[in-house]
């Protein structure tokens, strides 16, 4: 029988481990892998470079738009699903974004709806909940379920999106009982407010002070008090953004009492510390996000547990807030505090070069580690039934790297329409050369 494509000698990483062969698609599915398949339509000579399941990206920020006071997001799902693309990326898993009063169905309808006809890729939605409106739970909840919604993020924090401690227990009361994920945003709000306010008011207004005003214990509280509403409710638990060691060892703790929990990090917490943000001439509003920056212990601790286990994934947390203006402003001599700049990492387009490069490349993990969190792990917990796993019968989602490819990452080669990228001028080891999203090859 006629393949699609097939890409040949490649080193292909399965569940079973690396094999040297070929990977044969038919009808936009894996259909075989094995030595000397059939021809395909397409042929493609991988000579010894890895092949990997396609990356899939739980957490990113796509074409939201503007919702207390937040700016919309400057990518659309075209630009955003491009970047994705050209990273390697082919699978994207953004929120939805309503405020209180919202109709939040409408609100998900509306959101989805440009995505037909303009995304490269596929994509599933998390369903941000800005309170517990019992009617929406009760009724409305259980057939976007049915309908094949897996996940709602709650929000801790931030004026507009921060959920009180009754409503999170509503919420994951009733993802309990439909089986879904709870997503949290760990911050615990009333302390992130403290403590801003207590830098403002001592002048401590350094860009660098980003770290102290939303310390790791707020990251930390918020992690054991929701894992505890967790265990009351037998909700599943996924907590995005892992920060650092502290809330690391409250993700440990929650799993050792038995609590449903799995946690991710993203590419910017293992590749820079709170040291950039110190960087001079005002460089270091490049490197603010929430929760901040973390001290290079944090740094390594976090490699750690990505390869051993205590981490089950990476992402991107792509927020692309354009920042070059605010940092203008401030080199022209307007005061500008820590609290006055927009927040947030574009990453769509380098989270897994960055994870490669700095987890398979130097040793820190291994291909198969790297398959399992950047691919494997959020396809399981989001419920991709046939996504991120080379073998037969799943979706052919696939990257090829140039596993020894040493290059120079710029701004100017990236997709996304975000001002900057912290990554400017960064060495890599490792890049995807090419990009198949359900048997279409969408880079090249």
């Amino acid at each position: 029988m006629q393949n699609d494509l097939v890409i040949r000698d490649a080193v292909i990483v399965t569940p079973g481990g690396r094999q040297r062969g070929d990977l044969a698609v038919r009808a936009g599915q894996i259909a075989e892998i094995g030595p000397d398949l059939a021809r395909g339509t397409i042929e493609i000579a991988a000579n010894g470079r890895l092949l990997m399941p396609g990356g899939i990206d739980s957490h990113c920020h796509i074409a939201q738009r503007s919702v207390a006071g937040e700016p919309p997001c400057p990518d659309d799902w075209e630009t955003a699903t491009r970047a994705a693309v050209a990273g390697g990326t082919t699978t994207v898993i953004p929120q939805s974004m309503a405020a209180r009063g919202d109709d939040l169905a409408a609100v998900l309808a509306e959101y989805i709806a440009p995505a037909t006809g303009t995304a490269l890729i596929d994509h599933a939605v998390h369903i941000q909940m800005p309170e517990a409106d019992q009617d929406f739970l009760a009724n409305s909840l259980p057939g976007l379920a049915a309908r094949g919604f897996r996940s709602v993020k709650m929000f801790s924090t931030y004026q507009g999106y921060a959920l009180t401690d009754a409503e999170m227990l509503a919420i994951l009361a009733a993802t309990a009982r439909l089986g879904m994920v709870a997503i949290l945003h760990a911050e615990d709000d009333a302390l992130v407010r403290h403590a801003t306010a207590a830098e403002l008011a001592a002048g401590r207004t350094a860009l660098a002070r980003q770290t102290h005003a939303r310390p790791q214990a707020a990251e930390a509280e918020m992690i054991h008090r929701v894992s505890n509403y967790a265990a009351a409710t037998g909700a599943r638990l996924h907590v995005y953004h892992v920060s650092g060691a502290e809330a690391l060892a409250e993700v440990a703790r929650a799993a050792a009492r038995g609590v449903a929990i799995s946690a991710e990090t993203c590419a910017h917490y293992l590749c820079f510390t709170d040291a950039d943000l110190a960087r001079p001439d005002f460089e270091g509003a490049k490197f603010l996000c929430a929760p901040p920056l973390r001290s290079e212990a944090d740094r390594q601790a976090l490699w750690d547990a990505l390869a051993a286990g205590g981490l089950q994934m990476v992402s991107s947390d792509h927020s692309p807030k354009n920042r070059l203006p605010q940092i203008a402003r401030a080199r022209g001599g307007e005061t500008m505090p820590f609290t006055a700049f927009g927040g947030g990492f574009p990453g769509l387009q380098t989270m897994l070069p960055s994870v490669f490069s700095g987890g398979v490349a130097t040793g820190r993990m291994t291909p198969e580690r790297f398959a399992e969190v950047t691919a494997a792990a959020p396809a399981r917990l989001f419920g991709l039934k046939r996504k991120g796993v080379l073998a037969p019968g799943f979706d052919a989602d696939l990257t090829l790297w140039e596993q020894e490819a040493r290059w120079t990452l710029h701004h100017a080669q990236m997709e996304s329409r975000v001002d900057f990228t912290p990554w400017d001028g960064a060495a890599m080891t490792g890049r995807p050369v090419l990009t198949v999203s359900r048997g279409r090859i969408v880079m090249r």
